[in-house]
């Protein structure tokens, strides 16, 4: 038996959807039988150390680092050296299709006016000027839903969770504006519900964008009122 260590980020311990999803994953990558790899879940230091004879201390962690397999096959050394490691490839493997580079289509002046919108929406900026929001907005430049928080990353969950609950998401017409700079994190979401285009009002990453050309999202950045930067897949764009 062996034991498989795969570094993921998770904001929440992941749920067993997930993990089995990945387990299938590397089972298809390391060519063993779907039900021979799976996730040990609710696993603690104590037992990988146990387990292995390991000092006490010898391994220390927590859920929202390091996740284990299990992978009860025979598989050669090379084909486990090519496990997904880094955050890109672990999108890639919970993800299998990129977007469809076809749609949404959205005007500039739409885009130009997206910072504006995402103000006008925000019930506690203008009271703190220290909250972040997300918006979901269509082509016609209606805002379709808005959430608010003091961190951005809680701020596009809380958007996305409502508009999956509501089922108001058409990923045909509309885009997401957020606060503050685009990063990797942010982009993962958006890419799990198909948004093909995400606008911020700051800089990007290097690794959103990366993540963005990856599975054709359009990804722009430092959008004001008279001008904006396209960082990937400009044909979204309508000039």
């Amino acid at each position: 038996m062996f034991v498989y260590i795969l570094k993921l980020s998770f904001f929440t311990k992941p749920n067993n959807v997930i993990l089995n999803l990945l387990a299938r994953s590397i089972a298809r990558l390391v060519g063993a039988p779907t039900p021979a790899i799976r996730p040990i879940l609710d696993i603690s230091p104590f037992w990988i150390n146990s387990k292995f004879n390991l000092p006490e201390h010898a391994i220390n962690w927590e859920w929202l680092s390091i996740i284990f397999f299990l992978c009860e096959w025979p598989i050669s050394l090379s084909k486990a050296l090519c496990l997904p490691t880094s955050s890109l490839e672990t999108v890639e493997v919970i993800k299998e299709n990129k977007l469809d580079i076809s749609y949404p289509k959205i005007q500039k002046e739409i885009i130009l006016k997206s910072p504006e919108l995402l103000t006008s929406e925000q019930s506690e900026f203008s009271k703190t000027g220290g909250i972040h929001a997300s918006s979901l907005i269509d082509e016609s430049g209606k805002v379709i839903a808005t959430r608010e928080d003091v961190g951005r990353h809680n701020a596009l969950d809380k958007l996305i969770g409502h508009s999956h609950k509501k089922k108001i998401i058409d990923n045909h017409s509309q885009f997401i504006a957020c606060s503050g700079r685009l990063n990797f994190e942010l982009i993962q979401k958006g890419l799990m519900s198909n948004i093909g285009i995400m606008a911020g009002v700051g800089a990007p990453t290097s690794l959103a964008i990366d993540l963005a050309k990856r599975f054709n999202m359009t990804l722009l950045g430092f959008v004001k009122k008279n001008s904006f930067n396209i960082y990937t897949n400009k044909e979204r764009v309508l000039f």
